[in-house]
């Protein structure tokens, strides 16, 4: 599973996801508020089964860690 945000910086990257996202990078990139996660917003995801040849792709929205 792969996680870009709205400009195409993935920040997000791992192999055999199972639920691990938790709205921090992963990636070694510029995010600044690292250890704060990322900001609120959408951002896009892609994931390859690449058993099954099949790519899946959609938008989540991350919603601000204040509320």
């Amino acid at each position: 599973m792969r996680i870009f945000d709205r400009y195409g910086l993935k920040v997000f990257d791992m192999q055999n996801y199972t639920n691990e996202f938790n709205g921090f990078s992963n990636v070694d990139n510029f995010v600044i508020t690292r250890d704060n996660g990322l900001p609120a917003g959408v951002y896009f995801y892609i994931i390859a089964m690449e058993d099954l040849g099949l790519d899946f792709q959609g938008f989540l929205y991350l919603s601000s860690q204040n509320n």
